[in-house]
């Protein structure tokens, strides 16, 4: 994640007062994203951006 300034090539989306800018090509190729956020057992956590039409056995679901 980064900020930065909308661009024309961008896609802005806002869900719950929460705006989401992300490049119009990297959305369309992976056909939206769900953005969670995962707390850890030992404490902590993030904000984890996974692609919509991921599969079931797609990488990015364990820290490995």
């Amino acid at each position: 994640m980064a900020l930065d300034e909308p661009s024309d090539t961008d896609e802005k989306v806002e869900c719950d007062g929460i705006t989401v800018i992300a490049d119009k090509e990297v959305v369309s190729q992976y056909g939206g994203f769900n953005i969670d956020f995962r707390s850890q057992p030992w404490g902590g956590g993030g904000f984890v951006i996974l692609p919509a039409n991921r599969g079931a056995t797609a990488c990015g679901d364990c820290s490995c």
